[in-house]
């Protein structure tokens, strides 16, 4: 039997395993077209979210890690939705972010990514975590180039980038 994830805490947020509660705010999130533009490039339905929500329900219970809700510490309010997608038997994890549209700018996604970095090698003890954006999702690639993630492979469609828990890389911390 898996153990559940802990939450992960960062100087601002706590990431936690999405909930059947989360479906509301989810889906606000889910049916913003800012938000979903280089995702799927069009809002999902709230048939879509719900079986997006359960996907990743699921995710946690296989295999004890997957996407989370995104809490503003300071007032308890899902502001995004931030994680892993289980790959590989659960060896390997895509990385992924997003935020509502009036907390961008604020370099939550940075913060996001080297918590979860730092948690995918220390605790989850995953052996790659890659992230993958349309080339045109500029402010995603300078994350991952930010967190010192390397090209893996590029496209018109998408870039991605990875690491490797046999890599050398810098230390990631939690903090932004």
């Amino acid at each position: 039997m898996l153990v559940a994830m802990a939450p992960i805490h960062t100087s601002r947020l706590i990431l936690r395993p999405l909930v059947l509660d989360d479906l509301d705010d989810l889906h606000k999130l889910f049916a913003n077209l800012d938000v979903m533009r280089y995702i799927i490039g069009r809002p999902r339905t709230p048939k879509e979210s719900a079986a997006k929500l359960n996907t990743a329900i699921q995710q946690h219970e296989e295999f004890g890690f997957g996407l989370c809700a995104a809490i503003w510490r300071a007032t308890g309010e899902l502001i995004g939705r931030c994680g892993w997608e289980p790959r590989e038997e659960g060896t390997e994890g895509e990385l992924a972010w997003m935020f509502a549209p009036a907390w961008w700018g604020r370099g939550l996604g940075l913060e996001v990514g080297r918590a979860l970095i730092d948690s995918s090698f220390r605790e989850l003890n995953l052996q790659r975590v890659y992230a993958r954006a349309d080339p045109h999702n500029t402010a995603s690639i300078a994350i991952m180039k930010r967190l010192e993630m390397v090209l893996v492979a590029e496209n018109n469609k998408e870039a991605e980038y990875e690491l490797r828990a046999d890599a050398p890389r810098r230390r990631c911390s939690s903090g932004s």
